[in-house]
C-alpha cells in the first residue's frame, strides 16, 4: 500500500463482521452507533501499543456500513489505527476518576473530497445515565488554498489556524512579505502533523486542550467529568495513541503549564542540552518549593521555547490594523508568535525556568504579555533571564551536548493582580512571551492603540512554566453597579474571602482612597481569620468628604505576602438637575451614544442608568420598540428622557428601497408610507418626532470636508465632474425627501446630513431650493488626540463650524441650533493616546466649542462604557466607564457628570474676551432663572483670574457674576471641578 506521502507503509486490515451489540440507548449514544467487541483474530497486539491498554476494556464499533473496516498502518515509524469508510467509534468504560488525564494523540488529513474528523465523549457513565453527564467536542479539519485549521464544536466553538497567510500581503513591502511567507513554508502542513487532545479530570471540573491550548475549562456543581470516554474518527482521520494516567492532586497554590504544544528550538548557545540533565519529562518537579513540569521531547527534537522568534507583523506595516487582527490568540499559530492559552485565575507570581543565551545583538529582556484575545490590551510584565553561564541560588545545573555546563534559573515575576483583573470575565488566559515591549500607533493614521513587542530580539529559553495563585482569594466588588453613587448614598464595597488551604489564615485587610486632587484621603483597616477551605464575607464602607473622582485601592495581607485589588468610584453631587419637559431654548439637552450591547459592551437598563445618573436626558436612536425593551422604555419615561428622531439616515435607494428613477410623486408617496409606518413617526411620551436626518456620512469630494480655499487667501473651489456627478446625486435625491417630508410633517428639521459640518455648504452655494428646506447638518465630528480649539488651517470640527457661519447667512437663512448625531469623538486614555484627564478634558472643551456655535442637543457623544473588543483599541472605542469586567468610572465619567448639572437648563449667551488668546470665557444663563454661568479655561499652563463680584470686573464686561467654572487652570490638569465640596 502506497502512504499519502508516497511511501511504502505497513498494512494491516481489521474486518470485523460479528453481530451488533449496543453498549447505551440510542438516545445517549446517538441512533447511528454500532458497536461490536473487538474481534480476537485482529492484530490485538499492535492495536493495544495504540490504545494503551488491553482490547478487553474496550468496544470497538463503526458510524455507519455492516462492517468495520479501518486499517492499522505505520506511520512515521509506528503502528496508527486509520479510519475506514464506514468510521470508527471506540468506547472505554475503564475508570477516568478524579485526577486523571486522558491524552490521545491524532491526525487529521483531509484530502480532496475526503475529510477529517474526530470527535471525543467524556464522562460516560455505566450502566448508562442522564445525558447531561455527557461533554463533548467535535474536531473537523478544513484546509484551504492559504489556510488550515481545526474547526471546533460542541463544549468550545472556534478554529484553531494551524498556518495561515494573510490575504493582502502582496501590498506589504518585501521584507514583511518574504518573512510571513518563509515561515508559513517552514510550518509543516495540517496533514503531516500529529495534534494531542488532553483532558483532564478533576472533581466537578474538567479541562479540555488541543496542542495544550486550553478550549474549554468546565467547572460547577452540574459537571461530572468522571467515567468513560468515546472517540469517534472518521474520514482521513487518524489514530496514533491514547493514553489515561494518574495526575498528583491539584495544588490550590500553583498551576504548572504544559508548553509541549510551544516547542520551537533544541538549541541554547547553539547546542541542546543533554536530556539526562534535566528534569524527566511529564513528572512534578520542584524548585524553591514551585513544582514544574518539563515537556517532552517533540516530534521534531524540540524541547524548549525561545522567546528570540518573536516578532509582530502588523508592527512593520502602515495602515490600519484592528485588535482583532492583532490579537487572534494562541488558537491562530504564527510561527513568529509565543501564546499561550492557560486556565484563568487570580494569578499573583508567574515562575519559569530559564536561561539567555547571550548571542549577539540579543537582550536577555523578554516580556509576559497578558491580553483579551480578538481585543488586546495587553498587560505587559517584563523580566529578566539569567545568563546560561551564570550562577544563581534557584538554578538546576545542565550540561550541553559538547560538555560544557550551564543553568537554568528560577526567574519569578510578581504579578499586578488588580491588573490581571480585568481579564477575570474570560473562560481562559491567554498570555504571550516576547521581547521589549514598547507602545504601537498604526501609522500614518494613528486610529488603533496597543503595545507590542520591538527592538533587539529576547536571547530568553523557557523549559518550564508555573503560575502560583494567592493563599487566600478575593472577590472585590462595589455595593452599586458600576462604582457610582450619588449623595445622599454612601460608598462601599464587598470583598470575599475564600481561604484555598486547608489551615485557617489570619489576614490583614486595608482599603483607602484618594481623590482626584489628592486632597480627600481615607483609609481603614480590620483583621479577619478565613476558616480552613472556607470563606468570609467582609463589608467595606468608606467616607468621603469630597465629590468626584477618587482611586480605591485594597490590600489583603498575611505572612506569604500581600495583593492588591484598585478600582475607581464616582461620588456624584446630589442631582439638583431639572429633568423632563425639554424644549429648544431650556438649555442643552445631553445625550449619548448607545452601542446597544456591541463592541462587548453592557446593554439593557444598566447603560441607561449610568447615564442618567451622569445627567442624560436622551440619546442618538429613536426612545422606540423594539430598539428598546419594555423595560429600557419603562425606565427612561421615569426618568424624564426623551428623544426627537422622525427618521435617520434617509437616502431613498439605500434605506428605502425606492428607485429613484421613478416619478416625483411615486418616490414621494413611496417615502411617505416608508416613514408614516415607521414606529419613529409616531408621538409618545419619548419620542417627540422633529428631526429627518438625511444620508450617512457622505461625501461629495474636498468641499464637503477641507478648509475651502477662499478663506485662507486662493480662489473659491470649483467642483470637478465627478464631483458634479455625486452634487446632483444627492442635490435632486434630498430635494424629493425634503419636499415630501415637509409637506407632510412641517414641524421636521431636515438636518443635512448626517456628517461633516461642510456638506450643506454646496447646496448652500448652488441650490436656493434646496436652501430653503434645509435646517442645517445633524453633526458627526471628530476630535482624537487633537485640541477643540484648533484654528482654520488645521480642519478640524471648529474650524469647519466658523466656515458654515460664513456660508450660512449668504443664504439668508438664520443661524440654526444643532444637534451632534455622532461624536465629538476623543482618543481613549490609553497608552499612546490621551491622558486620563486629557480624554474628560478635550470633550468638556469640545461641548463648549459646539455650544458656541448654536449646538442644543449633544446627542451622539459620549458612550457610557470602553468597548472591551478590539473597537476598544480605537480612537473610537472609548467610554465614561473603563471596559467590562470591571466598569470602573474615568475622570471623565465625573467631569462628564458635573459639566451636566452645571450647565443644566443654561442657555449660551455669549463669548466673552478674556484679553487672550489661550484663555477662553464663555457665558450661559439659566432659562427661567437668569442665573448667570461663566466657564473659564487656559489652552495649557495657568493664567491669573480676577473675578469681581460687583459692575466693572474687567472679566465679566460689566455682568454679575453669579457662579464660576475654572477649567484646566494649572498645568493643564483639570477642566472642570469634578472634585468640589
Amino acid at each position: 500500500m502506497m502512504s499519502h506521502d508516497g511511501r511504502h507503509k505497513h498494512l494491516i486490515h481489521i474486518r470485523v463482521s460479528m453481530n451488533v451489540r449496543p453498549i447505551v440507548p440510542a438516545s445517549i449514544a446517538l441512533a447511528f452507533l454500532l458497536l461490536s467487541p473487538l474481534d480476537p483474530v485482529s492484530a490485538a497486539g499492535e492495536l493495544e501499543s495504540i490504545l494503551g491498554s488491553p482490547s478487553t476494556e474496550w468496544q470497538i464499533g463503526r458510524t455507519r456500513g455492516n462492517i468495520n473496516d479501518y486499517t492499522i498502518v505505520n506511520v512515521d515509524h509506528r503502528p496508527v489505527l486509520s479510519a475506514g469508510r464506514n468510521g470508527i467509534v471506540l468506547t472505554s468504560f475503564a475508570k477516568a476518576d478524579v485526577d486523571r488525564e486522558i491524552v490521545i494523540r491524532f491526525r487529521l488529513s483531509p484530502s480532496e473530497g475526503k475529510p477529517a474528523a474526530l470527535i471525543f465523549q467524556g464522562g460516560l457513565k455505566n450502566p448508562p445515565s442522564d445525558p447531561k453527564n455527557l461533554f463533548r467536542l467535535g474536531l473537523n479539519a478544513a484546509a484551504g488554498v492559504d489556510s488550515q485549521s481545526v474547526t471546533c464544536s460542541g463544549i468550545a466553538s472556534g478554529a484553531y489556524s494551524i498556518k495561515s497567510l494573510p490575504k493582502n500581503r502582496l501590498t506589504w513591502p518585501e521584507s514583511v512579505r518574504q518573512k510571513i511567507e518563509g515561515d508559513y513554508a517552514a510550518t509543516a502542513s495540517l496533514s503531516k502533523q500529529w495534534l494531542t487532545l488532553r483532558c483532564v479530570i478533576q472533581k466537578s471540573a474538567a479541562q479540555v486542550y488541543l496542542d495544550d491550548r486550553l478550549l474549554q475549562d468546565l467547572r460547577g456543581g452540574d459537571i461530572d467529568p468522571q467515567g468513560g470516554f468515546r472517540l469517534t474518527l472518521s474520514g482521513e482521520a487518524h489514530l496514533a495513541s491514547v493514553r489515561v494516567r494518574e495526575l498528583p492532586p491539584e495544588d490550590p497554590r500553583y498551576e504548572p503549564i504544559q508548553i509541549g504544544g510551544y516547542l520551537n528550538t533544541s538549541r541554547i548557545k547553539g547546542e541542546p542540552i543533554q536530556r539526562d540533565s534535566l528534569p524527566a519529562p511529564g513528572k512534578s518537579f520542584a524548585m524553591q518549593g514551585v513544582p514544574f513540569i518539563f515537556p517532552s521531547t517533540d516530534d521534531r527534537g524540540n524541547d524548549h521555547i525561545a522567546v528570540s522568534p518573536s516578532w509582530m507583523s502588523f508592527g512593520l506595516l502602515e495602515g490600519g490594523f484592528d485588535g482583532a487582527v492583532r490579537w487572534t490568540g494562541a488558537l491562530s499559530r504564527e510561527t513568529g508568535r509565543i501564546q499561550l492559552r492557560i486556565p484563568n485565575g487570580p494569578y499573583t507570581r508567574l515562575h519559569l525556568l530559564a536561561a539567555s543565551d547571550g548571542e549577539p545583538d540579543t537582550a536577555p529582556i523578554f516580556t509576559a504579555q497578558f491580553y483579551r484575545p480578538r481585543a488586546g490590551f495587553p498587560i505587559n510584565f517584563e523580566a529578566r533571564a539569567p545568563l546560561l553561564t551564570a550562577q544563581s541560588s534557584g538554578a538546576i545545573p545542565v550540561r550541553l551536548k559538547n560538555g560544557a555546563q550551564g543553568n537554568l534559573h528560577l526567574v519569578t515575576i510578581p504579578l499586578e493582580f488588580e491588573s490581571l483583573a480585568a481579564l477575570s470575565d474570560l473562560n481562559a488566559l491567554e498570555l504571550e512571551l516576547t521581547k521589549e515591549v514598547r507602545v504601537h500607533r498604526d501609522y500614518p493614521d494613528p486610529i488603533y492603540y496597543s503595545q507590542h513587542g520591538m527592538g533587539l530580539p529576547s536571547g530568553a529559553h523557557v523549559y518550564a512554566i508555573t503560575m502560583e495563585r494567592p493563599a487566600v482569594e478575593v472577590d472585590f466588588q462595589p455595593d452599586q453597579y458600576a462604582h457610582i453613587w450619588t449623595a445622599p448614598e454612601k460608598p462601599s464595597y464587598t470583598a470575599t474571602l475564600k481561604n484555598r488551604m486547608q489551615q485557617k489564615r489570619e489576614v490583614q485587610l486595608e482599603w483607602s482612597t484618594v481623590s482626584h486632587d489628592g486632597s480627600d484621603k481615607t483609609s481603614r483597616k480590620q483583621t479577619v481569620v478565613v476558616p480552613a477551605g472556607g470563606q468570609e464575607t467582609v463589608k467595606l464602607p468608606m467616607e468621603l468628604h469630597k465629590y468626584g473622582y477618587h482611586e480605591v485601592r485594597f490590600q489583603v495581607r498575611d505572612e506569604k505576602g500581600a495583593h492588591t485589588e484598585k478600582r475607581s468610584l464616582a461620588y456624584l453631587h446630589p442631582d439638583t438637575r431639572e429633568r423632563g419637559g425639554w424644549e429648544e431654548g431650556r438649555g442643552p439637552l445631553f445625550g449619548f451614544w448607545n452601542w446597544g450591547g456591541a463592541h462587548r459592551t453592557p446593554n439593557g437598563v444598566p447603560k441607561l442608568q449610568v447615564m442618567v445618573e451622569a445627567g442624560a436626558e436622551s440619546v442618538n436612536s429613536p426612545l422606540v420598540a423594539p430598539q428598546y425593551s419594555a423595560e429600557e422604555l419603562a425606565y427612561a419615561e421615569a426618568h424624564g428622557m426623551v428623544t426627537h428622531f422622525l427618521a435617520t439616515q434617509l437616502g431613498l435607494k439605500r434605506f428605502f428601497m425606492v428607485d429613484p428613477s421613478k416619478t416625483t410623486a411615486q418616490t414621494e408617496a413611496a417615502l411617505i408610507e416608508k416613514v408614516s409606518k415607521s414606529p419613529t413617526s409616531t408621538v409618545t411620551k419619548l419620542n417627540k418626532p422633529d428631526l429627518a436626518v438625511f444620508w450617512a456620512e457622505p461625501q461629495i469630494g474636498p468641499i464637503s470636508y477641507m478648509s475651502l480655499p477662499e478663506y485662507y487667501g486662493e480662489p473659491p473651489y470649483q467642483m470637478i465632474e465627478a464631483e458634479q456627478v455625486r452634487y446632483k446625486k444627492y442635490h435632486d435625491e434630498s430635494l424629493v425627501m425634503a419636499r415630501a417630508i415637509k409637506k407632510t410633517w412641517p414641524q421636521a428639521k431636515i438636518l443635512l446630513p448626517w456628517g461633516l459640518p461642510l456638506f450643506p455648504v454646496a447646496f448652500l452655494r448652488n441650490s436656493p431650493e434646496l436652501t430653503a428646506l434645509m435646517d442645517g447638518p445633524a453633526l458627526d465630528v471628530v476630535l482624537f488626540e487633537r485640541l477643540p480649539e484648533m484654528q482654520l488651517h488645521q480642519v478640524t470640527f471648529s474650524s469647519q463650524m466658523w466656515q458654515l457661519k460664513q456660508e450660512w447667512p449668504k443664504a439668508g437663512k438664520p443661524w440654526p441650533n444643532f444637534i451632534t448625531i455622532e461624536g465629538p469623538c476623543t482618543s481613549p486614555a490609553a497608552p499612546g493616546a490621551l491622558t486620563p484627564d486629557q480624554e474628560a478634558d478635550h470633550t468638556m472643551r469640545s461641548f463648549l466649542v459646539l455650544a458656541a456655535y448654536g449646538t442644543t442637543r449633544f446627542l451622539g457623544w459620549p458612550t457610557p462604557f470602553h468597548c472591551a473588543s478590539g473597537w476598544g483599541e480605537s480612537h473610537y472605542g472609548s467610554g465614561l466607564i473603563d471596559r467590562a469586567p470591571l466598569l470602573t468610572p474615568k475622570v471623565f465619567y465625573s467631569a462628564f457628570a458635573t459639566f451636566t448639572r452645571q450647565l443644566n437648563r443654561m442657555n449660551y449667551v455669549k463669548a466673552i474676551d478674556t484679553g487672550s488668546a489661550t484663555m477662553f470665557c464663555l457665558q450661559f444663563k439659566h432659562y427661567k432663572t437668569g442665573e448667570l454661568l461663566h466657564v473659564f479655561w487656559t489652552l495649557r499652563g495657568s493664567r491669573p483670574l480676577t473675578v469681581a463680584m460687583s459692575h466693572g470686573s474687567r472679566v465679566t464686561r460689566h455682568d454679575t457674576l453669579v457662579n464660576v467654572i475654572v477649567l484646566k487652570v494649572k498645568d493643564g490638569k483639570v477642566t472642570f471641578p469634578i472634585n468640589t465640596s
